[in-house]
């Protein structure tokens, strides 16, 4: 099948490390011509993609998201949070978990990383193995990614279907609550309540920090979900919101926009994926694709979990495992009863794969700053990653058996 060559094709260079935006853009030029379109066709699919108004949503929402983040770390508002969690918890345990989950708010590629000396800070007291510390610095940074509209994946998938980031946020927030669940139950199993530490700062002037750091991520929640505001329009509102209460001059803006501008990929990445999926749609690979494994016997269900797990699990990356995997699925999840049941549990398979993927960088980069042994790490990693599958494949498989 030529789409089954196309997907290797994309498999083989992302193996080779070749970027994703540059594998997505081969991979769609390589549909177009095993379907025989011609070069003038091939084009004029990425022209029209590229003034459609899902495509200026989606890259304006993941600009502004980066610049927000740029923001934040320019004025200490987030160390500023992490601080202000620690001045009114007085367990040492909440604040290992509550600081890599404050810096996971906002998507940063290896974020990991940030949060990983304020752990230690944190852990000293709890005499934490360098495997334990990683499992919680590492987990507890991902938990919101399943629903929070500020990440690419959230994003992305409320392009590729057209639904609404609520929708997706009411139906992927149970693997969430299963995420702080297993992190609790195999992070801190036989870890005591350590001494408590001084932060350097009441309770009350810690909750007033934690509101003061957390306003510009709430306001933008609060208008995506409560409001029914575009995230591109209400992350627009909140960074000039921001720009003007922190009284940040041209220069400094200008020199945000041009580290956002030096790091592309996640903007170009996003573009090759919409036109991946138009070049799907466009060549009716995926119509073909779906028709060739039902006559082959196999289970579109498998394909719901296993695809976007076999990507994640490649790759360790969200946007790639929703960017060439739910173009794949499309036809199956849009055919359920319910689609974003289906949705949510290709997701959440995905990212389960993605989370266990050596290639994570974040997972990488924290084994390493604490010297552990990897597989020491996944002795805590694999059931907790296999408590959410199971919540997902529990929710997915009762409310469909229930139909």
């Amino acid at each position: 099948m030529r789409i089954i060559l196309a997907f290797a094709l994309v498999i083989v260079l992302l193996v080779r490390k070749v970027e994703l935006w540059v594998t997505l853009c081969i991979g769609g030029v390589a549909l177009g011509i095993l379907y025989r379109f011609s070069w003038g066709k091939i084009g004029v699919e990425f022209l029209h993609g590229l003034h459609e108004p899902k495509t200026i949503k989606l890259v304006g929402a993941l600009f502004f998201i980066l610049l927000l983040s740029e923001i934040m770390k320019e004025t200490g508002g987030m160390r500023t949070l992490v601080d202000s969690f620690g001045a009114i918890t007085r367990d040492l345990r909440a604040v290992v978990a509550i600081l890599p989950a404050m810096i996971g708010l906002m998507p940063m590629m290896g974020g990991a990383l940030i949060s990983a000396p304020l752990v230690v800070e944190a852990s000293d007291a709890l005499n934490l193995s360098p495997e334990r510390k990683t499992f919680l610095n590492y987990w507890f940074r991902h938990i919101w990614e399943y629903f929070v509209p500020t990440y690419p994946g959230v994003i992305l998938i409320s392009a590729l279907f057209g639904v609404s980031l609520r929708d997706i946020a009411a139906y992927n927030s149970p693997l969430t609550l299963a995420a702080i669940g297993a992190g609790i139950a195999f992070g801190f199993h036989g870890v005591v309540k350590g001494e408590e530490k001084r932060w350097g700062m009441g309770t009350g002037e810690g909750l007033r920090g934690i509101l003061f750091s957390l306003f510009p991520l709430l306001l933008v929640l609060l208008m995506v979900i409560v409001l029914k505001v575009e995230l591109a329009y209400s992350l627009m509102i909140v960074i000039g919101i921001e720009l003007v209460r922190e009284k940040i001059g041209w220069r400094k803006i200008k020199e945000m926009v041009l580290r956002l501008v030096s790091s592309k990929n996640v903007l170009l990445s996003a573009i090759m994926v919409l036109y991946f999926q138009r070049m799907m749609s466009s060549t009716q690979a995926v119509d073909s694709l779906h028709s060739g494994l039902g006559r082959l016997g196999i289970s579109p269900l498998i394909l719901l979990a296993g695809l976007p797990f076999a990507i994640g699990l490649m790759t360790g990356l969200t946007l790639t495992f929703v960017g060439i995997a739910f173009p794949m699925l499309l036809p199956v999840i849009q055919g359920g009863d319910n689609p974003l049941l289906y949705m949510m549990f290709a997701y959440g398979s995905g990212f389960c794969g993605a989370l266990l993927s050596p290639l994570h960088l974040c997972l990488v980069l924290t084994k390493d700053y604490f010297k552990a042994e990897m597989r020491k790490i996944y002795r805590l990693l694999f059931p907790a990653v296999g408590t959410v599958w199971g919540v997902a494949a529990l929710i997915f498989f009762f409310s469909v058996a229930g139909k």
